[in-house]
């Protein structure tokens, strides 16, 4: 395989060149960093926040670029875009904002036109929705014979549509309190004490108790928080008022706890990673849809608000890390661990293509 500083050339080099993809109403530049030499992994695609743009995700970009990944991204378009369905998909997306709907075209769009197939999509925020609308109506067109199941695996990063009833005044409260907007760190990346008596318990009871050392604001860290600040101003002044009312209240209406289901009935693997301190879908909101149990309280909890309930059935797993809304630079590795992992688990069922559960 080529060498860390070989691939930091070719990784440089795409990620300025950039590929123009057409889309209705115009087009979009899209990363795609190329495999290196030899690897066999399949590609990896990040689908974005609102807002937000590979220069926002440049090290995350890198991370899975180094680990041997053809890697893509880009920027949901501020304008252009289209909500025209096939009749027969029409009755999938239904329950979507069209908002949502227009963004996994936009990213059909691109996997398509960059010939991607069995692709890993890590969807972040907004683009975690548009991920997995996307992936069930390529799964559902392939089931009719209409075309390829691109995308085999997706990993939610604190994606909407998994805290049940939102509203729009929660949701901006949520993305304001983010620590990072005025350049700190949340709670967790501090250092968890353990003491010895802890650790000695542990021990003796066959268990490891992991070190959790303060995880540091690193330069790449500071460059992608500036990234996107620029970038959320850009597209809202590109956007027009009328646009980015409507992303931001179709945001605070989308559930996809349902689609996961249907996903998982097409063999798509999924993981859902969510930040312990991350204020705009806490992860205290998830868990009364990400349960392996649910008491008869919560059943009738999850009925009164229409909430699907994520169980282990549903989902392939479920990651509580240190982290806020965004994406840390040293979670790429992990991330890119997870779709490892989730490939390899299709691979034990015998489903080199992901036609079938795991």
């Amino acid at each position: 395989m080529e060498s860390l500083s070989a691939n930091k050339s070719v990784f440089e080099r795409a990620f300025t060149k950039k590929e123009r993809v057409s889309i209705s109403g115009g087009g979009i530049d899209v990363v795609d960093i190329p495999a290196p030499a030899l690897s066999d992994k399949k590609p990896l695609i990040l689908s974005p926040a609102w807002g937000m743009g590979p220069e926002v995700y440049k090290y995350i970009l890198k991370g899975f670029s180094d680990a041997g990944r053809r890697t893509l991204s880009f920027t949901y378009p501020s304008k252009g875009g289209t909500t025209e369905l096939l009749p027969e998909d029409k009755e999938l997306v239904k329950d979507f904002p069209a908002e949502e709907v227009r963004d996994a075209l936009t990213l059909m769009s691109v996997l398509e036109a960059r010939g991607v197939e069995e692709g890993g999509v890590l969807g972040h925020s907004k683009g975690g929705a548009s991920a997995a609308i996307a992936a069930l109506l390529f799964a559902e067109r392939a089931a009719r014979g209409e075309g390829k199941k691109r995308i085999a695996n997706i990993i939610l990063f604190g994606s909407a549509g998994l805290i049940g009833k939102d509203s729009l005044p929660r949701l901006g409260y949520g993305f304001a309190a983010q620590k990072s907007n005025r350049g700190k760190q949340s709670e967790s990346f501090a250092a968890i004490p353990v003491s010895d008596k802890q650790r000695a318990d542990a021990e003796a009871n066959g268990l490891t108790m992991p070190v959790y050392a303060a995880i540091p604001n690193t330069k790449e860290d500071a460059e992608g928080g500036a990234a996107a600040g620029v970038a959320l101003v850009s597209h809202i002044k590109e956007s027009g008022f009328y646009r980015t009312s409507e992303e931001v209240w179709g945001l605070s209406r989308i559930h996809i706890d349902s689609l996961l289901r249907k996903l998982k009935k097409h063999g798509i693997g999924i993981t859902i990673m969510t930040g312990v301190d991350d204020p705009v879908f806490p992860t205290r909101r998830m868990t009364s849809t990400i349960s392996a149990q649910l008491t008869p309280a919560e059943k009738a909890l999850n009925y009164e608000k229409k909430i699907d309930a994520i169980t282990e059935n549903i989902v392939d797993g479920v990651l509580t890390i240190r982290a806020e809304h965004g994406i840390p630079v040293p979670y790429s590795g992990i991330i890119e661990g997870q779709f490892s992992a989730l490939e390899e688990k299709q691979k034990r069922a015998g489903t080199k293509d992901g036609t079938s559960g795991g």
